[in-house]
């Protein structure tokens, strides 16, 4: 990951990065809970980006066979928001786009199911 995101180096600040792994395809499979995640190294540097926040295909930005979530607790720390489980992302990976996350007002929690809108730059 890290090589991927020495490419992206002119990232605007408060943008949305959007992490494609290409395993998408495996949602509603067990295969799917084995999907790749963000290492500490590469949280920091998405941190060091400062985006607005970081949306993964797969079903947790955290490595599922450790304890504790330190790459939710990292991002959340310093105001990454974080979108998980994005379909059909190899629609705009690799692309510049401008998104909006429509989430559902619940009370008590502290996360949604959201609605994922994005328009991409340039001519169509």
């Amino acid at each position: 990951m890290e090589r991927e995101l020495k490419k992206y180096d002119s990232i605007p600040r408060n943008a949305f990065i959007m992490i494609h792994t290409g395993t998408g395809w495996y949602s509603n499979t067990q295969e799917y809970f084995n999907s790749p995640f963000i290492t500490p190294a590469a949280a920091e540097r998405i941190i060091r980006l400062s985006p607005v926040a970081v949306g993964v295909n797969g079903p947790t930005v955290d490595d599922r066979r450790g304890e504790g979530r330190p790459i939710h607790c990292a991002f959340l720390s310093h105001g990454v928001h974080i979108i998980e489980g994005i379909v059909h992302s190899e629609l705009l990976a690799g692309k510049r786009f401008h998104c909006t996350a429509l989430p559902l007002k619940l009370a008590g929690f502290t996360g949604s199911p959201i609605r994922l809108v994005a328009v991409l730059e340039g001519p169509a």
